[in-house]
């Protein structure tokens, strides 16, 4: 969501598709009806074979679990995972944050008040 300025997923969704129609490629089909995207099978490809064990295991696209040395190369190597401290500063951002509350809108609200709070806390003091 930090990637996406904090948009909720129904904001991603709705700006991609706004983009697209702008932009001249929205073909304006919305997809498979209800019935046939509802199949057990749908999205499945009868006529193609499966790879063999050796192919799986050898994909170059495969996720990579190797192990960094610390932060640091994780940062360089694109992966960037938040450290105890920065989850301490955030706690002490929310204080007593109540992030399991029933906002009635599928926890969208507490997530926006969520990042009002945090983004009030680490904005510099404009005067």
């Amino acid at each position: 969501m930090r990637t996406e300025n904090h948009k909720s997923p129904c904001a991603i969704y709705e700006l991609s598709c706004e983009k697209a129609i702008n932009r001249g490629y929205w073909t304006g089909d919305p997809g498979d009806d209800l019935a046939t995207a509802s199949h057990p099978s749908y999205g499945e490809d009868s006529n193609a074979p499966l790879p063999s064990l050796d192919e799986l295991s050898n994909n170059p696209e495969a996720p990579d679990y190797t192990e960094f040395a610390d932060a640091m190369a994780e940062r360089e190597a694109g992966v960037f995972v938040n450290d105890n401290n920065e989850v301490v500063e955030m706690k002490a951002a929310l204080g007593d944050f109540d992030h399991l509350a029933d906002d009635g809108n599928w926890g969208i609200d507490v997530y926006c008040h969520a990042i009002a709070l945090a983004t009030a806390y680490f904005s510099p003091d404009e005067e």
